[in-house]
This record gives structure tokens, sequence and C-alpha cells, in this order.
């Protein structure tokens, strides 16, 4: 066969029949006469290349040909070269037949210490090593090495594809990777250094285009490769393969081609021609005409050869121009239905396609030309993921695997002008922003036409197989798709609901929950190994854990406890996530100034459902931060009741963190479900500042020696409470509380706007009666008592009913003598205000007197606190209020204390026309204040409300007398369909306080 060395054609000239056994001298006679043929015609042949079999061998003797002087004179122009190559692509080959049959490659020792390699030996070995490892995996780190290309079966060993996926820069990397990462043995560098030198050699011996083409217009890079191809002769020359170390047939083809390769480049640029492709010095035509030949029968017949070779001669210049290859235009995502299908709807305004994972994904193609036929085009995509990918062949088989990727088409919907293809992902797959290239092959030709798209993969709880799946559809509306909630602070006696805007479906959150992933230093310093691992949500949640603050890394929030928070918003006036996260991405990824436990808890709930993982807020009230590990909180007491800050451990009077929903198969079975995960920066896990995820059925049954943090969690439920008095720096009474902490832990119900009591999913319930089970959000009616004895005296503090701003805080102490004798007490009445963090700060209130008890006498004292004595503590700040009892005779003394929220005036928020709230129709809503306090109060009203309003609208209020009302009208138009929150919220300018109130609106399809 003739073929074209610097344009396109290829010609068959003649073709023999041999027998098994051939002298290759008679070869010399014919080629001489093709030669001089070709030259009669204005031919110029300049290069003879045969594959290595012992004829060709024995004709290149004929020759006087040899391996370091591949040519001879030209017997046409004798002042010139005929020069003689060796097949690259069959070279190939059989040097991966030595590595894959298990002969040691030795690099030449010069090369070794000049490439500074670890060692000088190349083998199978580590290749083997990295197929066992990658098994199982949907996205593989050389995803085109496998166990059937190192053990391959005979028609395998003859293709090159096979040889390029052992000498290939994915498995060269691969094997980088489990050196740095897998600990595996340095001596794996030297084999990744020569899978990667083999294949940038075939890159220059074989180059299809001009990029990759030998060119002195690119005079730099033609150096770099010429150097690189003599070096190559001289690491070629050195090797020692097999056990004896002897010269292989193998090293006379790449020495011999890669000398034929210089020469003949030489040759032709010199003559004029602007660049070289070397592929066309292959035998590729050659053997793309037998493949055409062996369609109808592999091993044909020699009649049946003759006929096929002329068909496919004459064939050639027969083809019609109309039905040339299958070209794609465009391809089509279909954003509607598949954002419907997945159940993204809410992310219909990020630029790329957002679906999840286990479910396919349907692509429309537009072609060009003509349509697709089945009979004679193929389609394959690539799928990748950063630097890691996978591709697959289209098929017509509609059975999908949860495992592995796939892609076909659906016979039944076959459009051939417009076909689509359904590309369905592991319901393991990793979440991310993936690109994929689909491409259209026709046979017979190796020309291929490809189209580019991306979508972004998320979890996926609708699917089974997922190990993210939660079974019942209310629980993940509420969990993933609802975008707005009810966060609870205050105290276990009187919990007070914040109305939360989660905001994942706003514009640029979804983009800044995945850029969070990206900043990662996880993601920073192996993004191999972070994109992997993005498969698994008990990863996730770590990563984002430790990315909601800012204490190790490039985090989103700032925390701040204490002082004022001037540079940035106080903690307090937060009212959503999105305006947190795009703030940060915005800022080039500098942390949001500030942020408390509520606030982390929030917005890692707002990336972990954005990312597909079932979340919930949680607070736990009386929540113990149990420094030294010994399960007991210390509280003390002054004489007067005064509560001193002199523990390293502290009690927060609520504390909140994230729950998400997962199966956890690295613990194995029954600790599925819900797990604790707490991005507030307290304790460092695994040397950063994160927490969790922690199995909520391991910490009820006190399963401490698993991973992650469930000691920490189970301390902050479970911890007891020591209340101690000092007198003089000495101890002079004790006591101790077992059901205290953690006394109520709750998170929103499902689809209603209430609390849901959850504390018995983390501690075992002593009694239907106690103070853990009668918790509600509401006060009972005895309310609760906190109480203290000693040998003769016991007394009781309690509320008489719920503190509310503007009222007088009414208590009731009782005093019971236990003792048959009359005695004079001494009382100390205490009430400070404090955060629900810290200690108390100094004393607002107090009172001081004398108790005469008679024997047995029970004796109740009525108190309050006006609220101008306790204006100031309205709106987030506490009350520590304690009782101290002193026996004036035996001066023993008891002790009773409570710790209280007021709670302040809400916002009336009332919609017009409720029932007919439809998408892109404007609505009317109000806006009602009463001034509850004892002074004038003006302030800034701001409304919000994802879904319903851009943004947020902002009111400012003149000053209002005591007692007074004002209504604000505010309009709004619904973008988005379902159960959506309007929230307000008024701060007002002379009292530290925000005074909030939220609607449900509920919006119907138009």
């Amino acid at each position: 066969m003739l073929a074209g060395a610097t344009t396109r054609w290829k010609q068959i000239v003649a073709y023999h029949y041999s027998g098994n056994s051939t002298d290759g001298a008679v070869y010399r006679p014919i080629i001489l006469t093709i030669v001089e043929a070709a030259a009669s015609i204005g031919l110029h042949v300049v290069n003879i290349t045969t594959d290595m079999g012992s004829p060709n061998r024995a004709m290149w003797k004929s020759f006087g040909v040899t391996y370091d002087k591949p040519w001879t004179a030209h017997p046409v122009k004798p002042h010139q070269h005929l020069y003689f190559m060796p097949d690259v692509p069959h070279v190939v080959k059989n040097l991966k037949s030595a590595l894959v049959n298990g002969h040691v490659i030795t690099i030449p020792q010069d090369v070794v210490d000049k490439e500074k390699l670890p060692s000088s030996v190349v083998s199978v070995g580590p290749l083997k090593d990295l197929v066992s490892y990658q098994e199982g995996m949907a996205l593989k780190l050389a995803p085109k090495l496998s166990r059937g290309v190192l053990e391959p079966s005979h028609f395998e060993k003859m293709k090159v594809s096979s040889a390029m996926h052992v000498f290939s820069k994915s498995s060269s990397a691969a094997l980088r990777y489990m050196v740095a990462e897998e600990h595996r043995p340095e001596s794996y560098l030297t084999t990744a250094w020569f899978l990667e030198t083999v294949d940038h050699w075939f890159d220059l011996m074989s180059s299809r285009n001009t990029v990759t083409a030998l060119s002195h217009f690119k005079m730099e890079e033609y150096d770099k490769a010429i150097s690189f191809l003599r070096d190559s002769i001289h690491l070629f020359r050195g090797l020692k393969i097999g056990p004896k170390g002897s010269w292989k047939s193998v090293q006379t083809g790449l020495v011999m081609a890669t000398t034929t390769i210089l020469e003949v480049q030489h040759d032709l640029l010199r003559q004029g021609h602007k660049f070289v492709l070397t592929s066309r010095f292959t035998q590729d035509c050659l053997e793309n005409t037998f493949l055409a030949i062996r369609q109808r029968n592999s091993v044909p017949t020699p009649v049946e050869f003759q006929y096929a070779l002329r068909a496919v001669t004459v064939g050639q210049f027969l083809s019609p121009v109309h039905t040339g290859n299958l070209k794609i235009e465009d391809v089509n995502l279909e954003i509607s239905e598949n954002l419907e299908r997945h159940r993204t709807d809410g992310f219909s305004s990020s630029e790329v396609l957002v679906v999840r994972r286990g479910a396919p994904i349907r692509i429309s193609l537009q072609l060009k030309g003509r349509a697709f036929n089945p009979k004679t085009d193929y389609l394959k995509v690539q799928v990748m993921l950063g630097c890691m990918y996978v591709a697959m062949p289209v098929t017509f088989s509609k059975k999908v695997s949860y495992t592995r990727w796939k892609a076909y088409i659906d016979r039944e919907s076959l459009d051939l002008q417009n076909p689509s293809v359904f590309i369905s992902s592991p319901a393991s797959a990793s979440v991310g922003c993936y690109t994929f290239k689909m491409c259209a092959i026709t046979r017979g030709s190796n020309k291929k036409s490809c189209a580019f798209g991306k979508f972004t993969l998320l979890c996926n709880p609708w699917c089974r197989a997922d190990v993210v799946f939660i079974p019942f559809e209310d629980q993940r509306e509420e969990y993933i798709q609802n975008d707005s909630g009810l966060l609870f602070i205050g105290t276990a006696m009187n919990p007070v609901s914040r109305p939360w805007s989660f905001d994942q479906f706003e514009p640029g959150v979804l983009e800044a929950c995945l850029q969070l992933l990206q900043v990662s230093p996880q993601h920073q310093t192996n993004k191999r190994m972070d994109y992997m691992n993005r498969k698994n949500p008990v990863y996730i949640g770590r990563v984002v854990s430790a990315m909601i603050n800012s204490e190790d890394d490039r985090g989103v929030l700032k925390g701040k406890w204490a002082g004022d928070f001037k540079e940035g918003v106080n903690p307090s006036l937060w009212t959503g996530s999105g305006d947190i996260l795009t703030q940060w991405a915005e800022s080039g990824f500098k942390p949001v100034k500030y942020g408390q436990c509520w606030v982390f808890a929030a917005v890692m709930c707002t990336v972990m459902r954005v990312l597909g993982i079932p979340s919930r807020v949680v607070t736990n009230f009386n929540s113990a931060h149990d420094t030294n590990d010994n399960l007991v909180i210390e509280e003390f007491y002054s004489e007067t009741g005064q509560k001193l800050n002199r523990s390293k451990d502290s009690i927060w009077n609520f504390h909140v963190w994230v729950e998400c929903w997962m199966t956890r198969r690295d613990l194995g079975s029954g600790l599925d479900g819900w797990q604790v995960l707490d991005p507030t920066p307290q304790e460092r896990s695994g040397g950063v500042f994160c927490c969790g995820p922690a199995p909520v059925k391991a910490v009820k049954d006190r399963q401490i020696d698993l991973i992650y943090d469930i000691p920490f969690v189970y301390a902050a439920v479970n911890a007891d409470v020591h209340s101690v008095i000092l007198s003089e720096g000495k101890v002079v009474n004790y006591s101790k509380d077992t059901e205290r902490v953690g006394s109520l832990i709750c998170t929103k119900a499902i689809s209603f706007p209430r609390l849901q009591n959850i504390t018995g999913d983390y501690k075992y319930i002593k009694s239907p009666t106690s103070t853990i089970s009668s918790r509600s959000s509401r006060m009972s009616e005895d309310s609760t008592l906190h109480r203290g004895s000693s040998r003769g005296v016991l007394v009781v503090l309690s509320l008489d009913k719920t503190p509310v701003a503007g009222v007088p805080v009414c208590f009731t102490v009782k005093v019971i003598n236990k003792q048959s004798v009359a005695k004079m007490m001494k009382i100390n009445l205490n009430a400070q205000a404090k955060e629900y963090n810290n200690s108390p700060s100094d004393t607002f209130w107090e009172s001081h007197g004398v108790v005469k008890l008679g024997p047995m006498e029970v004796k109740v004292i009525q108190q309050q606190i006006t609220p101008v004595q306790y204006e100031d503590v309205v709106g987030d700040d506490l009350i520590n209020l304690a009782v101290v009892l002193e026996d004036l005779n035996s001066q023993e003394p008891v002790l009773a204390s409570e710790e209280f929220n007021i709670a302040s005036p809400q916002l009336i928020i009332q919609i017009t026309n409720e029932e007919s709230i439809v998408p892109g129709k404007e609505q009317t809503a109000t806006v009602t204040f009463t001034n509850p306090f004892s002074h004038m109060v003006s302030g800034v009203l701001t409304v919000a409300g994802a879904g319903l309003i851009q943004g947020k609208v902002h009111f400012r209020m003149l000053p209002l007398r005591p007692g007074g009302s004002v209504k604000q009208r505010i309009t709004f138009i619904p973008s988005k369909v379902g159960a959506k929150m309007l929230q307000a919220s008024l701060a007002l300018s002379n009292i530290n306080s925000t005074i909030r109130g939220f609607q449900m609106v509920s919006v119907c399809r138009a």
C-alpha cells in the first residue's frame, strides 16, 4: 500500500499470498519495483514501514539496514536515502507484552541518576496493585486500566489501545498518587516515570495534528521534542529486559523507529515542508483496510480476501459524499424535564444543569447534515470531574446499575434526527461540577464529532441506593426542599422560635456551596483524593463542618461571643443563610463577621441541603461544655446568691448544632440515621475545629469508642451539674442535679411551624413525669421548679407564669421547715443578666431579709421584678435568679436557682387574600407592632422571604409611645411555588433588642 507522507491519501497497489514461512529476501525485488513504478508517475517513496515479523526483519537485512542505520541508498535517487521503519504501534504492543508478562525492565544507571529515580526497576507489580486498589470505584484513578489489560486475551494483545492504557499519563499519575497518599513504596515512582516517558514518546512518534507535529514554526517546542527523542534512543539502548538482560527485538524496534523519524523529519523539513505528522509513517492505513476486510468474516479465505480487497479498493472512490460522518452540532440538556425529574426545580436560576446521582439525565443531540443511523453510527460519552474521568459507550440497553456509570438510548422513543441519550450516574458518584463530552463516530472512519456540556451532581435522598436516602416524602420535603424554618433559643422552660431563611434556592447560594468544597484544605491539598471522597456524606459533613467556621481555613464565618460587633454584623441580626454565603463568595472567601452557634448551624444546614443531604437544625437546652471529660459541670454561688465565674466548664442555656441523615457503613449496622455535626468552633477533631458526624443512636447508648466525637456530644446532653455555695473561699453547701443538662432537645416539626421534642432520641427518659419528658414549648401550670434542701429546710423557687416583656416577672419562694423547732432564716435574692453562653454579669436586682419559721411551718414569699428593673435584659439575654437561705443558728446555707428568658413581643403579619397567592402576581401584607415598653421606641423594620421577595425591604419606624401600635403595608411578588416564609424583624435603636415575626405563605401553581 502507498500512503501520503505529507498529504492524506492511500492506495492499494499489490497483494501477495505467502506460506507460514517466507524468506523475507523475496520482498526486496517487489519493493524496488513498487518504488520505481511510483517514481514513474511522480511519487517519491520516502520510507518503508512494516511490522517486526521475522520475514520483514530478513527484508531489512537484504537491504543492508540495521537498527542504528535504518536506511539504504534510494534506488531512483541514489544521492537520497530510502528509510525503513518498524510500525510504532506494533513496537508499543511488544513493549507492553514484555512488561505484563512479568519481565523486569531495568533503567540505565545514568538515567536513574539524571531523573533522580528512587530505583532502576520497572515492573508490572505496581500496576496490578493499582488495578486492585481502584476496583469498585465509580471514578477510577486510571479509568482505562483494568485486569483485562494486564492479563490480556489473544485479541486484547493485538489492540494498540490496550498498550496505551498501560503507557498513559493517568496510569503514571495514579501510581504517584498511591505513593503520596496511600503510602505505597517509592519504587513505584520509577514505573510511573517510565510509563509517562513511553506515553510522551508515542505522542511524538504518532502525531496526528499540527499541535503535536514536528515543525520549525515552533522552534522551542521542536528543539525539546528532538532532544527528548535523542534521549529516548539512549534510554532504549540501555534497557535491560528480563532476568538475563540480553538485547530484545523490541529494543531494535524502539531505537530503529526513533532514529528513522529523526532522519525523515530532518529531510522533509529541510525540503521546505511546514510540519511532519509522524502518524503518517505508521501502518494505520493498512490496519484500517484489514479491519474493513474482516467485517464479514474475521478469518477470510483467500478468495474472500481477494473479493473484499477489490471492494475496498474500488469502494473508496465510490463512497457517496452525502452519507459522510455523523456530526453533532450541539447538545440540548432538556433543562425543564431534568430539573423536574431530579427534583431540582429550585435551582432553575443556576447557569449549569443541577441533577441528583443515581437517576438518568436526558440529553438530546442536535445533528448536522444527516440523521443518526444505528447500524453505522455509534456514540461515546466521557464524563469528567476535575482530572478524573470515566468513558462509556452509548448502548441500547436501558438496564442501569446503581454502582457504575451508564449511557443508553431508548429504542422506543428514538428520534433519528435528534436522538436522546440518557446518562445514569452511580448512586455513590461524587458530588461536584462535571463536564461531559458526547462523541459520534461512523464505522470505518477515524473521525469523530464531539460536543460538550456541564452538569452539577448532588446526593439523592429519593434514591434507595444512595446512602442519604430518607424514606418518607414529608421528610424529604422538610429536610431538603424547605428553604425556611425555625431555630429555637431561650431556655428549656420558655423556648423562643426564631425564623430563619435557609435560602438554598436563592441566586448564588448553590455556587457558593460548591465553591466551599473547592476552597477546602482537603481539595487544595489533594484534588484527586478530595473528588474521590466526595461520594461519602461522612467525609462531606466533616469538610463542611470545618469550613463553616474560619478557625483553620478560609471558612465562611468568624465567631465572636464577647464585646461589640462594630466590624461586622451582630449575630442576632442575621435572618438567613443567603446573605452570609454570597458575601463570603463575593469577597474572595474572606470570613463573614460574625456568627454564633445558631448562625453556624443554620448556614451548615443550608450547605448540606444544597448538596442533597437531609439536614435539620437542633437545639440542646442547657448544653454542657465539659473541658476535663469528667461529665461534671460545677457552678459556684456566693452566700448572697450571686453566681460566680469560677469554673472552666460551662453550661450554655442553649447550643445549636445540625443533624444530617445518612447510612454509616463505616460503623456497621444500627447506627444509620441522624448524625450530629457541629460547625461551632469549640474543640478540635482530627486537628481541626469540626465535630461529627456522631450517630445519635451511639450518643444515646454511650458508644463513646466510635468515631466521630461521640464523647463530646454525649457530655453535652448528659453531664451532671454540681452547685456549690462558697463562703470566704470555702465550700459551705453542695448539691447535684442530674436532669438539668440536655433537659430539652428539639427541632422544628415536619410541615408545621412548631417545636418537636426529640430528647428521647438522645437519652433514655427516666420517668414519664421527669422534667426531661414534660418540657414543652409552653410552661405547664406547675411550671419548672428548682429546689434546694438542707437537713432542716427545703426551699423551692418557681416562676408564677412565663415572663413576658412589659409585665412584672412574678415568682414565689416557698420555705419549708422540716424540723419541729423554730428557725430564723436569712434570705438573699439575686438576679443577674447573662448571655446564653457566658456566666452572669453584675447583679441588677436583689432583695435581702430575715424570715422566721415556726416548727414544721411552710412560708410562701411572693416577689416581683418590674419592667423598669429588667428592661435592659429583654431580647436575647437571660436572667439568672437565685435564692440563698441561711440558718442563722447553724449557718447552714441552702440554694435554689432558675435561669429564664423574658419573651419579647412579636410582630404580627397578616396576608391579604392568602387563599389566592400564585407566582408572578403582586400580593399585599401588613406588619403590626405594639410597643410594650414603658418608654418610646424607634427602629428599622426589615422584611424578607425566600421565593417571595428579592433581597430585603427596609422601613424606618418613627418613635412610638408606650402602648402605641404601628402598621406597615408591604407588597411582594412570589417567584416560587410551595410553602414560603415571610419574615419581619424590627431592630430597636434605643434598646438592645430585635422584635421578630413570621407568617407562612402557601404559593399555589397558577
